[in-house]
């Protein structure tokens, strides 16, 4: 069934009026190739009611679903394969849609997406609570071979197996997106996917909580670029503050910031790891009782150029008990904040080749590396990437002063020479952005 039809026959099984028919939500009259085009016109809200699989139920062949930024708002979700947006997915393409809805089913579940299969998914969005059984995540419950790209959740996300903050199952790309909404699990859990990889310029905060293969990033996986996770990571086996168990495919360029705690094979980055870890680090405290290490818990690799923080972690040998080897080094917070340190053993902060910088370091002396790509925010005065208390007491040092900047430090955000009212006005807008 054509999906605008199957829009058509949903809002009907709703009850809703008949002048409030498919036509009016999508335009079906853009076609590619005799396929039709459904594209979302106007925002969709229904309160109160459920349907199952999803507003479409089935985008396939070539069809795609583009919503210009539309929301699907207010609905209950109820089924197997169940999306915000749509059950299944099958070589389509959804772009530029945002769901505010809860969902729950069983198997694949999603807040935009139930399943999607050598599919596309960008510039998208889920913000409700997800929760399921198996492939169960905030944005799409299984992403089979399929790309995920300028897309964020925010909701919580429950499940049993293979359990993610955005997917529970990753496909063959997800770059550049995020997700802040607690995770939970029992095997497989991971704050973007819970098994899976090609994850790019990605960053997640929220808590991550299950049993087995627990990781900060993904549960399972490997192939994690220039990506963070500050949020703390709590399980049985298999824990990591990036990934519960990394296979394969490399780690580059990436950082863990939250506290790791399990009972066996744990680690700052990874539980266990069967890939080359190069140029990462890990700053949060690490607990367990046996494999656990300050970057690797149960390592099989030679790594490269990798840091963790002596004081923060608790852990003073890369793995209790044994000395500093395969490329892990521990370093003091003083030693962890000095740039050169990092720059001397092959870390990207050069702006002068043709190549943008992979890492930059704000305030050498206050914080630890981050990349290249993070946001900047205006109000952010201390540099510390994010704004918040310490931002927020250094305007206040600086209160009515003038003669800026050179009386005012970084306090007159606006740039008019004082520091006032205009600039707390950036400092609310912006208040815990960035962290």
């Amino acid at each position: 069934m054509p999906a605008f039809l199957a829009i058509k026959t949903a809002i009907r099984r709703f009850g809703l009026a008949d002048h409030i028919l498919a036509q009016r939500i999508l335009n079906p009259r853009q076609r590619r190739r005799g396929t039709v085009i459904p594209r979302l016109l106007q925002d969709l809200r229904i309160v109160g009611l459920s349907s199952e699989g999803g507003i479409i139920n089935t985008c396939h062949v070539t069809g795609s679903v583009t919503g210009r930024s539309h929301n699907v708002d207010g609905l209950t979700i109820k089924a197997n394969a169940a999306g915000g947006l749509c059950g299944w997915n099958y070589y389509g393409k959804i772009t530029n849609c945002q769901t505010t809805c809860e969902v729950s089913g069983e198997e694949n579940v999603g807040g935009l997406c139930g399943e999607s299969e050598f599919s596309d998914i960008e510039d998208c969005s889920a913000t409700g609570a997800v929760a399921g059984v198996l492939h169960v995540g905030g944005l799409c419950g299984e992403s089979y071979k399929g790309i995920i790209r300028f897309s964020f959740a925010t909701g919580s996300v429950e499940g049993d197996t293979y359990v993610g903050g955005l997917c529970g199952v990753g496909g063959r790309e997800i770059s550049q997106c995020f997700t802040t909404g607690e995770v939970i699990g029992r095997y497989y859990v991971g704050g973007i996917c819970g098994a899976g990889g090609g994850i790019s310029q990605s960053y997640t905060t929220g808590t991550i909580t299950g049993s087995e293969y627990v990781g900060g990033m993904c549960g399972l996986g490997g192939g994690i670029y220039q990506s963070y996770a500050t949020g703390s990571v709590r399980g049985d086996f298999y824990i990591g503050g990036l990934c519960g168990q990394s296979q394969v495919n490399p780690i580059n360029d990436s950082y863990a910031s939250g506290d790791v705690t399990g009972v066996s094979r744990v680690g700052g980055l990874c539980g266990m790891s069967e890939s080359i870890i190069s140029r990462s680090y890990a700053t949060g405290f690490i607990s367990g009782s046996s494999n656990v290490g300050a970057l690797v818990g149960l390592n099989y690799k030679t790594n490269n150029a990798c840091f963790w923080d002596v004081e923060t972690s608790g852990i003073i040998d890369w793995q209790t008990g044994q000395d500093d080897s395969d490329g892990m080094i521990g370093l003091s917070t003083e030693q962890m904040q000095t740039m050169e340190i990092f720059a001397n053993a092959g870390w990207d902060f050069s702006h002068e080749d043709e190549n943008p910088a992979v890492w930059m370091m704000l305030r050498p002396g206050e914080d630890y590396p981050r990349l290249e790509w993070q946001e900047i925010f205006a109000a952010d005065i201390r540099g510390l990437y994010g704004v918040n208390i310490v931002d927020f007491v250094e305007l206040a040092e600086h209160w009515n002063q003038s003669g800026c900047p050179m009386d005012c430090e970084d306090a007159d955000i606006n740039g008019d020479g004082g520091v006032g009212l205009v600039d707390l006005r950036y400092i609310a807008d912006d208040w815990l952005l960035g962290l």
